[in-house]
């Protein structure tokens, strides 16, 4: 066995090498989502769906590499180089799009469009940590280079390379990108080729790194991609699906990885003991009815307990590593937990659960497994201690809750239905005072008030309603809604109006004929509005309303140029485009102000307060090519002077308020 220090070429190399691979499959896993979400509606599944492929992809990279460094050295080389020109023949890196369920679709898309290239990136960590386990240098070292390099990516990806270059040159420049690994890694497994088996039969740490299987390599694991899973799903619905809300929750997963191994030195149970009930009393405060907060707090509530759990679970593995010779094992059956807590957070818990219990569930799990492995490990009193104190603190939070809500009862009410698909959760409640809401999660998504309408954001000083009396004169008009809700659009139909929907959730649907009187008989088109549209003939619309909203959001795919020029194609020469920007934490305006602009139209904003029961305030801009048009709108006229979005570059950190 050669004798290498920390400075060799050979390290220096193996790090360059597994950083950079752990880069390039970090960028491809926004930038595939990305180009997956206009197809699924732009909703927060289409990240988990990601999570969870390339979590089982690393699994299968892992895997493969627990094969290959079985064989000799030449045939190693020799598999390894036929992997790359596979890889590299696939580019470049797009998903392929194909028809099923949405989780089946999604996981087809990525297989067929980035399965290659991703399947090389995976093995890269792996295999290069067993080749360099030949020298005295610690190999588990380069894991913590690995998920440094993920981390490089995921912080340029948002803020750097999304913002500032359109996807075309992303996907190019990502498959450059990858010709460069693969000539980094010939170079490094050419000259790290010895005579022998290339078997290393010592370890860095002598006799104190366990060598034998723990159950534990998949538990913990599992408990921290669930937990980021949850995190980054819950963020999604709060703000807009896509990078930018995508990226923190799987930096600081990766955070935690590099802290563990390494700086391992930092971990500390006593710290941790301390720290959760401190995270849990925060995100539990900050969930309580009555408590307003900024979506900021929420925010890092949420990414201090993903932080906490997720160094627990990875600095526990780290305690856990066993001998060099056993390296590529340890690694596929952390592969195998993440890819259980992904298949636990995106198949199982909606096959189980109405609600989202799934994020109770990751806190109790992780709790139970930091006192059990503090038992196991001798440090009973820790444990036990611990343990009560999470039994007083239970205690106090119900006593806390329980006081609250008398000073801030929030409006009872009976679950008239409710129901979770790849969509999110859509609950109907009945409440005391006569309200009917539909939920999406936390937002309303329209309501009746003892039977009768309630116009919400639809209200006579809307934007859509001064749209609409614009265009009464004419007589009979056509009108296309994307967004269902409860249908409350309806309401606003008169005898020989025609009213078609389009909603791409079919629980929403189900749910608006079912228990809201407002949509009757009208048609609806379960989809993508947008794709929809493009495979329709031209309506010839009098008005199109744009009220996609997921999780208070407007879907991005729907705001661009491109979506803007479709929706042109399906109104009459002096029909009216309203679109619903009313949005607490993205400033939409300037947006589509800038497409109205590209296109030639005219642009009117309408912003409507008011305090009567069942109407909320609302932010409109309304869209038109005909100048007479504009004028009977007469709201006040807006104009950008920010490019518009485009399918090929969007991005959300322009728009944030």
């Amino acid at each position: 066995m050669t004798d290498v220090t920390t400075k060799s070429p050979q390290v220096w190399l193996a790090r360059l090498c597994v950083g950079w691979g752990a880069f390039l499959l970090f960028a491809l896993q926004p930038l595939a989502g990305q180009q997956l979400l206009p197809t699924f509606g732009g909703g927060p599944g289409v990240w988990t769906v990601c999570l969870l492929f390339f979590q089982a992809w690393v699994l299968a990279g892992y895997a493969a590499v627990q094969g290959l460094v079985r064989l000799n050295d030449r045939v190693q080389l020799g598999v390894w180089v036929v992997l790359l020109a596979t890889a590299l023949l696939s580019l470049p890196a797009v998903p392929q799009m194909m028809d099923g369920p949405p989780t089946v679709a999604v996981l087809g898309a990525l297989l067929l469009g980035v399965g290659l290239p991703a399947l090389v990136l995976a093995m890269a960590s792996p295999l290069m940590q067993h080749r360099m386990g030949r020298f005295s240098a610690a190999p588990y070292g380069l894991f913590a280079w690995s998920n440094a390099g993920s981390l490089l990516a995921l912080g340029l990806f948002p803020f750097v390379l999304e913002p500032l270059a359109a996807r075309a040159w992303l996907i190019s420049a990502w498959g450059w990108g990858l010709v460069g690994f693969a000539m980094l890694t010939l170079v490094l497994m050419n000259i790290t080729r010895t005579d022998g088996d290339g078997v290393c039969s010592a370890d860095e740490d002598g006799d104190n790194v366990e060598t034998a299987w723990s159950w534990r390599w998949i538990l913990f694991p599992a408990v921290a991609v669930a937990f980021m899973m949850t995190a980054s799903r819950n963020l999604s619905q709060e703000l807009a699906p896509g990078p930018f809300t995508w990226v923190p929750p799987l930096a600081v997963f990766l955070l935690t990885f590099v802290l563990s191994f390494g700086k391992p030195e930092w971990y500390s149970r006593g710290v941790m003991a301390v720290m959760f009930p401190i995270g849990w009393t925060a995100v539990f405060w900050l969930e309580l009815p009555g408590i307003t907060m900024p979506v900021g707090a929420h925010m890092a509530a949420q990414l201090l307990l993903l932080l906490l759990t997720g160094w627990m679970c990875h600095g526990e593995l780290y305690r856990l590593r066993p001998a060099v010779v056993r390296l590529p094992f340890y690694y596929t059956n952390l592969a195998a937990g993440g890819v259980l807590g992904g298949l636990a957070v995106t198949v199982v818990a909606p096959l189980l659960f109405e609600r989202f219990w799934e994020d109770l569930l990751v806190h109790l799990a992780a709790a139970i497994l930091f006192v059990w492995t503090c038992h196991c490990d001798g440090n009973r009193r820790l444990a036990r201690r611990w343990a009560m104190g999470l039994l007083l603190l239970l205690v106090g939070w119900l006593g806390l809750t329980f006081l609250h809500l008398q000073l801030h009862r929030p409006p009872m009410g009976e679950v008239l239905a409710r129901a979770r698909n790849f969509f999110g959760v859509v609950t109907v409640v009945q409440r005391a005072d006569g309200e009917r809401l539909m939920l999406h999660g936390s937002t309303v998504h329209g309501l009746e008030i003892d039977g009768e309408p309630a116009l919400g954001y639809h209200g006579p000083g809307s934007g859509v309603s001064m749209a609409l009396a614009a265009l009464r004169p004419r007589g009979s008009l056509h009108v296309g809604v994307v967004g269902l809700g409860t249908g409350t659009m309806a309401a606003h139909a008169r005898l020989g109006d025609t009213m078609r929907f389009y909603e791409i959730n079919p629980i929403v649907t189900a749910l608006a004929r079912t228990h809201f009187h407002y949509l009757g008989d009208r048609p609806v088109v379960v989809g993508d509005a947008r794709l929809e549209l493009a495979g329709e003939a031209p309506r010839e619309y009098d008005l199109l309303v744009m009220d996609a909203f997921n999780g208070g959001t407007v879907p991005v795919h729907l705001l661009t140029l491109e979506a803007f020029g479709g929706y042109r194609r399906h109104l009459k020469a002096d029909g009216v485009l309203a679109v619903n920007i009313s949005n607490p934490r993205l400033d939409l305006a300037p947006i589509v102000a800038a497409a109205a602009r590209e296109l030639g139209w005219a642009a009117r904003v309408v912003e409507n307060r008011t305090e009567k029961a069942g109407e909320r305030d609302s932010l409109w801009i309304l869209l038109t090519g005909d100048e007479s048009m504009a004028n009977a709108i007469g709201a006040e006229t807006v104009v950008s002077s920010d490019a518009p979005w485009t399918d090929d570059h969007a991005s959300l950190l322009r728009v944030w308020k």
